[in-house]
């Protein structure tokens, strides 16, 4: 059994809330005050879970009415198009107007950015019955080159509910020194590694270790290594970037746990990874159009020190010729490939390419034959199949092939899975975590994952293995403690599947999937989840590209 202290740590965007009633410049909304040519107009709006109506604006002229038709937890009016389809990081976004709600009702102003980054922030105001102004809110892009989108809602609506607007704005000026997103990770029993994003212009960064000054980092470095740190001590960290004027706010904060000894080991994992050269998107090995991002998420793994990198399959597209491999995969996670565990993936597998690629192979040639090539002699796995198992640090892990077709099948009583059953029983008492492509569960997918891989999934289950990641799918999603069958049991009773297929590829969409039973965290964006595998237990964060951590926690094992 095992004692939880799981928590999920979703990085915000830093903005500023101020109270003026409006924000200068030019308004970048196509219709904020919803006069159109005098006889009024709804154009350029849409409501979500409400219907939009002309009535009297504030102090004349026209408003839009948003009524809830829907049973959601709130509902809005939406900016048909985005207000700026093209952020500049670090200038200031403001959004405010005018409102009129029933007394006690809570109407909210949003922008959300996507792209690059992934943030949102709102800002709430009170209903009093008659016309009142939304407080404004002030953001801070965290990135350039993204898109805004504007949005007004009412929360914990009932049936019946509606609100009136007018005076809608959003306009964009320069900003002060936006401030990073950090991210931590243990990597021994007295260091600490931070990593934060590039705040343009800054000269500097102020490291803040649990509320107190620790550090002064000179930019363009981003990173800084806190060291002299208790075994098994806890710390939280905040960033500030400053120029030559100003200082930022603080960063999300981010906390990290030393382990209590220095057995511990560091890893970094994703798969779907390199896009294929002659991929329209594939821009030289730099990607374009939110496409190809291997060179990024490489960078990304790049700032952190991990003693061992996961490659979760897929790792090169179409087909993972090697000459595909060569040129793309190489090219950007090829700098790890002196301390990277494979596994391969079906596009490792595939007869054929999308792309007129030669040297396709369903036995995976081109996969076997570049990991041996340098040097990575235990890809081959097993009788040359591609399964193996190895120690690190207190941890068994175990490398399992999903391609059941072309080394004899996964199910019950296939080579693969009798060989699994024997290396579970060989290390009954060790921490143990396993790794392979195609996700046995997952919210996406006609089947919620791979049907093929749960014979596999239920021997792990019943052996008490602690954690198992996949691919796959293009997106993260975390699970709680599942059974062999994969249903939710109580902490510390199950198996953890993390998905993390947002190598950089291409992302997928959750859609409006429901979550199958037991997912818990589900995200887009690419990134890389990095693990500290350590005496008893482990820790995870989700670092996304840009910065942001999406997601982290700590469990204990069996």
């Amino acid at each position: 059994m095992r004692g939880r202290t799981a928590a999920v740590a979703v990085a915000a965007a830093v903005a500023i809330l101020a109270t003026s009633a409006n924000a200068a410049g030019t308004n970048l909304l196509a219709n904020g005050t919803f006069e159109g040519s005098g006889n009024g107009s709804l154009t350029g709006w849409k409501g979500q879970n409400a219907s939009l109506s002309l009535v009297a604006g504030d102090g004349g002229g026209f408003g839009a009415k948003v009524t809830r038709t829907g049973s959601g937890s709130s509902y809005s009016i939406l900016a048909s198009a985005k207000p700026v389809k093209s952020t500049t990081a670090g200038a200031t976004y403001k959004a405010d107007g005018r409102f009129k709600a029933a007394t006690g009702t809570t109407v909210c102003v949003k922008l959300k950015e996507t792209g690059s980054a992934s943030s949102s922030q709102t800002s709430c105001g009170t209903g009093t019955g008659d016309w009142a102004t939304l407080p404004e809110l002030s953001y801070v892009a965290l990135a350039g080159g993204d898109a805004l989108t504007f949005v007004v809602l009412q929360m914990r609506p009932v049936a019946g509910d509606s609100f009136t607007l007018d005076n809608l704005s959003v306009t964009a000026g320069p900003g002060g020194v936006p401030p990073p997103t950090l991210h931590a990770v243990a990597s021994s029993s007295t260091e600490i590694d931070l990593g934060w994003s590039a705040s343009p212009d800054a000269v500097g960064y102020h490291v803040f270790r649990d509320g107190a000054g620790t550090a002064t980092v000179d930019a363009p470095a981003t990173s800084y290594a806190d060291t002299g740190l208790d075994p098994g001590s806890a710390h939280a960290y905040t960033v500030t970037a400053f120029d030559g004027s100003q200082e930022s706010g603080p960063s999300n904060q981010v906390s990290a746990t030393t382990p209590a000894d220095d057995s511990a080991v560091s890893i970094a994992a994703a798969g779907d990874i390199a896009c294929n050269p002659a991929d329209p998107n594939y821009n030289g090995g730099a990607g374009q159009n939110g496409f190809c991002q291997q060179g990024a998420t490489a960078a990304l793994i790049a700032q952190g020190s991990y003693d061992r990198v996961l490659a979760l399959g897929d790792e090169q597209y179409d087909c993972g010729s090697l000459d595909a491999f060569n040129a793309s995969y190489d090219a950007s996670w090829g700098r790890f490939v002196g301390k990277t565990l494979p596994v391969p993936g079906n596009h490792e597998a595939k007869g054929s390419s999308d792309f007129g690629e030669a040297g396709c192979s369903k036995q995976q040639t081109g996969y076997f034959t570049y990991f041996a090539n340098h040097g990575v002699g235990i890809a081959a796995g097993v009788n040359g199949n591609g399964y193996y198992s190895l120690d690190l640090g207190g941890w068994h892990l175990i490398a399992i092939n999903s391609n059941c077709t072309s080394i004899g099948g996964c199910g019950a009583g296939s080579p693969e899975e009798t060989w699994l059953r024997s290396d579970l029983a060989a290390h009954p008492s060790q921490c143990t975590l396993a790794f392979w492509h195609e996700a046995a569960w997952s919210t996406t997918g006609k089947t919620h994952g791979v049907t093929a891989m749960r014979p596999i999934w239920a021997d792990l289950a019943n052996a008490g293995v602690e954690l198992v990641l996949a691919g796959h799918f293009h997106h993260y999603e975390r699970f709680g403690d599942l059974n062999a069958a994969g249903q939710p049991v109580a902490d510390g009773t199950g198996t953890r599947e993390i998905v993390q297929g947002t190598g950089g590829e291409n992302q997928g969409p959750f859609g409006n999937a429901k979550p199958i039973p037991g997912s818990q965290v589900r995200t887009s964006g690419y990134g890389a989840l990095a693990l500290t595998l350590a005496s008893g237990g482990y820790s995870w964060q989700y670092l996304q590209v840009g910065g942001a951590v999406a997601d982290s926690g700590s469990d204990t094992c069996h």
